[in-house]
């Protein structure tokens, strides 16, 4: 059961450098309110009240990309958890592996379970998990958020069925991603013997 506290979150922006980028859209899910959130980059004061109200945060590629970019788009350092006391997972270092430049704190647990992909993308990790019913979720021309305004039918295609961000699809896999680290910690310490959950032969 994911605690009450819990957000999880993911942002659009206009380039990909997190060094430049500039957030657009902010994105997420509320497990307190049972809600989702869609914010664009004119309601900062919005999207700081949604992240000062969780304890728990829960991203994919967040501490490298969404994170920086956040906090310089709210010029405030929100997600630091010296000073917030927050508790923030990024579900790309929990299942990628480690790179020599970036991302060196990677855990890569689905290796380490016998589960390959070829890549680590969100969308290929719902479509092994089954949760893409057609393929198509995501896909946008990313161009779109290179913009400061946009017409009615733009803003119906960032909001509707292809979403920039990924907290409606994300939310299950946040799920079954924690299900399976918790699994894999318990194995780890002894509290789960994998003999006594594998099928006889």
């Amino acid at each position: 059961m994911i605690n009450k506290s819990t957000l999880i979150f993911d942002i659009e922006t206009d380039g990909v450098n997190p060094e430049t980028a500039n957030l657009k859209w902010f994105g997420a899910y509320s497990y307190e309110e049972n809600k989702y959130y869609l914010y664009d980059y004119t309601q900062k004061e919005l999207i700081k009240q949604l992240i000062d109200s969780h304890k728990y945060i829960i991203g994919f590629n967040n501490i490298s990309f969404d994170q920086p970019i956040t906090e310089r788009y709210l010029d405030n350092d929100i997600f630091n958890v010296q000073k917030t006391y927050k508790i923030i997972l990024d579900l790309f270092q929990v299942l990628s592996p480690p790179s020599k430049d970036y991302n060196k704190k990677n855990k890569n647990r689905l290796n380490d379970m016998n589960i390959k992909l070829n890549n680590y993308k969100l969308k290929t990790i719902c479509e092994y998990l089954n949760l893409n019913d057609d393929g198509t979720k995501g896909d946008i021309d990313y161009n779109i958020f290179k913009k400061d305004d946009w017409t009615k039918e733009e803003i119906i295609e960032i909001k509707g069925r292809h979403d920039p961000t990924i907290p409606p699809r994300m939310v299950p896999v946040a799920e079954a991603m924690m299900a399976i680290v918790l699994a894999d910690h318990m194995i780890q310490s002894g509290r789960i013997n994998p003999a006594s959950i594998l099928p006889e032969k």
